[in-house]
C-alpha cells in the first residue's frame, strides 16, 4: 500500500513511523526488507516532515541491514539522511555505532 499510494497514508506517519522502524529492524535482509524499505521511502518523501520527528528511529532501521544490494535503495536511504541533516536534527541521541554506519558525524 505504501508503494501505491504513499501519500494516502503518510498524512498519519507521525502515528506509526516509529513502530515501523522498529518492526523493520527485526527483518533479515533480503526481499521482504527491501520492498518494506522501499514503502517506507516512499511514505517519507510524500511527508518528509516526518523525518525530523522520527530521524532517530529511521537511522537505526537503516543501520539494520548488513548489506543493501539494491543501488537505488542505498541512494534513497542516503536522501532520506539528507532530509534529515538539512532539517537540523539532533545527532546526539543516534547511538555512536549507527552515526558510523551511515556515515554521519560522530
Amino acid at each position: 500500500m505504501s508503494m501505491r499510494t504513499p501519500e494516502t497514508i503518510s498524512v498519519h506517519a507521525d502515528v506509526f513511523l516509529s513502530g515501523w522502524c522498529a518492526a523493520l529492524r527485526g527483518l533479515t535482509d533480503g526481499d521482504e526488507k527491501r520492498d518494506a524499505f522501499r514503502g517506507l521511502i516512499y511514505v517519507v518523501r510524500a511527508n518528509p516532515h516526518v523525518v525530523h520527528t522520527h530521524f532517530k528511529s529511521i537511522c537505526e532501521c537503516f543501520a539494520s541491514w548488513r548489506s543493501v544490494d539494491d543501488p537505488e535503495l542505498v541512494e534513497s536511504m542516503g536522501h532520506v539522511v539528507r532530509v534529515g541533516l538539512e532539517a537540523g536534527v539532533e545527532l546526539g541521541a543516534i547511538d555512536p555505532g549507527v552515526r558510523h554506519k551511515l556515515g554521519l558525524p560522530l
